[in-house]
Parts: C-alpha cells; sequence; structure tokens
C-alpha cells in the first residue's frame, strides 16, 4: 500500500503544477455586453431602436401611461376599486402613494429609457462612422432623452 501513496501524491502535485494558470474567463459568448455592442455603427444603431423599444413597454406607452392619463380624467372609471387592492382606484382619486406598483413601474420605464439613451449619446462620439449618421443618431438620442424628461 505504501508503493502506491508517494506516486499518487506525486502525481498530484505534478498535475496542480502544470494546471491553469488562471481561473476561467466567463464572458458570455451567446450575447452581447455594453462594452462589445456599441463598437461600430450597426450596434450604436440598435441602441437607438432600444431607446424606442422603451416605449412599448407595459410599463410606458404599452399600458401605464394610459392608465395614468386617462384614468383620472372623465374617459376611463375604475368599476372594481376593490380589485388589485385599489391600486387603479387611487390612482382615480389622487390618493397614490411611492408604493403604488403602476406609478414606480412608470418611473422605472421613463428611467431606463433615459439610461438607454444616454448610453448612445456617450459612446457615439468614439465610433467612426459616417458624419451625417452619427449626427442624426445623436440628435435622436438627444431628442428622446428631452422628451422623455417632459
Amino acid at each position: 500500500m505504501n508503493k502506491y501513496i508517494i506516486p499518487i501524491i506525486a502525481g498530484g502535485l505534478i498535475i496542480s503544477a502544470t494546471s491553469c494558470k488562471k481561473f476561467l474567463d466567463l464572458k458570455p459568448l451567446d450575447s452581447y455586453t455594453e462594452n462589445t455592442f456599441y463598437v461600430d455603427e450597426k450596434g450604436l444603431q440598435g441602441g437607438l431602436v432600444s431607446c424606442y423599444d422603451a416605449l412599448q413597454t407595459d410599463s410606458l406607452y404599452g399600458n401605464n401611461l394610459l392608465t395614468l392619463g386617462e384614468i383620472r380624467g372623465d374617459n376611463v372609471t375604475d368599476n372594481d376599486p376593490g380589485s388589485g387592492a385599489g391600486v387603479r382606484n387611487s390612482i382615480e382619486v389622487f390618493s397614490e402613494t411611492s408604493a403604488n406598483n403602476i406609478l414606480a413601474a412608470s418611473w422605472q420605464g421613463h428611467y431606463k429609457a433615459i439610461y438607454r439613451s444616454n448610453i448612445v449619446l456617450d459612446r457615439a462620439p468614439g465610433i467612426s462612422m459616417a458624419d451625417a449618421t452619427k449626427n442624426q443618431i445623436i440628435g435622436q438620442a438627444k431628442f428622446y432623452t428631452c422628451f422623455k424628461l417632459l
């Protein structure tokens, strides 16, 4: 039994001494990151599309902004004030708090859209492309950011 222990320990030491010098670099291979997406004109155009894509989510024009804008007027009435713990009813009677998930989602949706625009504005100057196209993308992102702040 003793004659097997020394070769096993020696083999283990040799394997561990010749193994990887650093940890594995686990970068996503199937998806983009901020550092790998905005490197060319195509990525910048895609970033601008993502700004406009933020408008159609449920937290903005897909649902919540319609609720916030219309339920307070005479156009829409909340027929079931007990449903959803009175979330829409609290908006209708102007008694919502920061715990209201419709209001919170709307704010989060706006800031997500502004964040996307700011990334485009931040990365655009470093990308080599036609000046006319670059200026158009920057102009749209600036307008979008100002529009969202209104």
